[in-house]
């Protein structure tokens, strides 16, 4: 129990009955009481209402140790898995419960029945516990959360505002730390096609009780791919660890494994084996999530908390994006990442070796990557993407802002809920900001120590400069290593490995063209070029006709529309498609 006074709302559950004992259904409200109650919260608010039996009951109470315990004993792990009531899953141990959402504002966001789970794995060990919220029509006609619950977030081009499944997460294995680490890790990679969990912080209330911070985050299951890529839940599949089937109909998984299989029999050299496998995997998916993991050092995957999902439709090259029948892979529980293992953790070493040569990581969650490795264009695309990576997503000044950003959205609220939790996670908001503080040094030296890693492993050396011009940024964008570069950072500036390759794209806005790269000949939307020096590469886009004058395609500095677009791209390197002669520059 809190040993500080804490703020409490008030609960009313009633129902009707008529002379003839006919009963109405439950009808939940949650009042809160203060005279400036509509500025008291930053942060939404979320209600939950249910029997206090089905939490800490000695039999059915899913918050508690309770009777698996003592039957069982704490067992041999440190976490005590899986003896205690709040290790056991499935529906037998699923409670009812009643979720209201509020806006911090005091708008009413939704409300409804559904039923309650506790969420998470070694976590629920923790004094405060994620939970999982299910919308079923066995408990509320309203059988689903329609409601933009965070914001407008989309991956596929459409807002979701429906849900199955919503998880309030407790900061999992950051409890006692941070609380921000895996929302805003995630959240670098929120302009990728990698699907991550939309989030936001809440205040979360139990039977009236203030139960503190959670992050709200979607669940990924077969709802939330039929939502955001338009297909029926029968046609997509997701599998976890090992390839094993985790939502999906039988029999799903066996595709991945033959992906395996061929892999693993078949040498990834030759073109024609490596050009088959891109038909059965999203192979600029697979190396974004790849290197962002090995960039922020996560020590709890690919052994674990890994999602693969697919529409098990036939392999079609001009489907929609997601919809063309290849694997691809999502981002969850980042919790073990950026800090959990020392700043110089080598991780890509990690994933390089084979246990037998010494790695940390079971040999079946890094075999498909070590042999894909063995073909030139993909060893090349991985080193570009790591550049890539380094120059944008996971640049150190983007870490930094969204760090900042999440110690600033809970800082209001922080001090209630230390109080709350008695000093978790930590016993001042001076202590909380240290552990905070500390993901600024990672994000700050990560980069030295991935640069050398990267230099170990692929035998790299000097760097060199790109510098990207783009015409009118209202006009088109550019795309590099698959990693759009924003409307607003051009010129854009990157360091890369010398001879490896570099594609670049240019995607031209709706209504717009894109016409050419200036100074060279090639008028394709895609530029493969492998630098051996800085340089500098226009892309030339305009409104309407596809046609500009020929000068304007001229090394003419003032050519129309022309502006400065600035990578730093590895010498040597070698890129994928064309290759281009590129303009040299002087610098004094």
């Amino acid at each position: 129990a809190p040993e500080k006074e804490i703020f409490k709302a008030v609960v009313v559950r009633a129902r009707a009955y008529d002379p003839h004992g006919n009963m109405s259904e439950v009808i939940t409200h949650t009042y809160f009481v203060d005279e400036n109650m509509n500025e008291r919260y930053t942060l939404p608010v979320v209600s939950l209402a249910m029997e206090i039996d089905d939490l800490f009951d000695f039999e059915k109470g899913i918050y508690i140790p309770g009777k698996v315990y003592e039957e069982e004993g704490y067992g041999e792990s440190y976490w005590g898995v899986p003896n205690a009531n709040y290790y056991q899953r499935g529906r037998e141990w699923e409670r009812p419960a009643h979720i209201s959402f509020f806006e911090p504002n005091g708008a009413a966001g939704f409300s409804l029945n559904g039923g309650i789970r506790i969420h998470g794995s070694a976590s629920r060990v923790l004094p405060q516990k994620s939970l999982k919220f299910y919308a079923r029509g066995e408990y509320d006609a309203q059988n689903i959360i329609n409601y933009d619950v965070f914001q407008g977030a989309e991956k596929s081009g459409k807002t979701e505002t429906n849900y199955k499944t919503l998880i309030l997460r407790n900061g999992g294995q950051e409890f006692y730390k941070t609380i921000i680490k895996d929302m805003m890790l995630q959240s670098l990679m929120e302009d990728t096609d990698i699907d991550i969990q939309s989030y936001r912080p809440v205040i979360v209330f139990i039977n009236g009780e203030y139960w503190g911070i959670h992050n709200l985050q979607q669940r990924f299951d077969l709802h939330y791919l039929a939502n955001q890529y338009n297909v029926d839940t029968s046609q997509v599949a997701i599998l976890g660890s090992n390839g094993a089937l985790d939502k999906g109909e039988p029999g799903s998984e066996d595709h991945y494994r033959a992906m395996l299989s061929y892999v693993k029999i078949n040498d990834m050299s030759n073109e024609r084996h490596y050009e088959y496998v891109k038909t059965l995997m999203d192979i600029d998916n697979y190396i974004n999530y790849m290197v962002f993991q090995i960039y922020i050092g996560n020590y709890d995957w690919p052994s674990n908390n890994v999602y693969i999902w697919r529409y098990t439709g036939d392999y079609d090259p001009d489907a929609p994006h997601g919809l063309d029948g290849r694997w691809r892979w999502m981002i969850y529980d980042l919790d073990s990442a950026f800090g959990y293992k020392d700043v110089s953790y080598n991780t890509l070493k990690d994933i390089m070796l084979t246990e037998k040569e010494g790695s940390e990581k079971s040999d079946w969650s890094t075999r498909l990557f070590r042999d894909l490795l063995e073909n030139d264009e993909f060893r090349n695309k991985v080193i570009s993407c790591f550049a890539t990576q380094m120059n944008t997503l996971v640049r150190t000044d983007r870490i930094i802002d969204r760090i900042d950003y999440f110690e600033e959205l809970l800082l209001p609220e922080m001090q209630e809920h230390i109080n709350r939790w008695n000093g978790y996670p930590r016993s001042t908001i001076g202590g909380w900001r240290q552990t905070i503080e500390k993901l600024r040094e990672y994000a700050t030296q990560r980069p030295e120590h991935m640069l050398d890693h990267l230099s170990e492993a692929f035998d790299l050396e000097e760097t060199s400069n790109v510098n990207l011009v783009i015409s009118d940024p209202q006009y088109g964008r550019l795309k590099i290593s698959n990693i759009e570069i924003g409307e607003d950072d051009y010129p854009w500036t990157g360091s890369y490995f010398t001879g490896i390759p570099i594609e670049i794209t240019a995607h031209p806005e709706p209504g717009c063209n894109f016409v050419g790269w200036k100074g060279f000949d090639e008028e394709s939307e895609t530029l493969t070029i492998i630098p051996t020096e800085d340089i500098e590469i226009t892309a030339l886009f305009q409104k309407g006709s596809n046609v500009i004058p020929d000068d304007d395609l001229s090394q003419d500095e003032d050519a129309a529309h022309a502006a400065p677009l600035l990578l730093l791209l590895p010498m040597g390197l070698v890129l994928t498609a064309l290759v281009l002669r590129i303009r040299k520059l002087s610098y004094k």
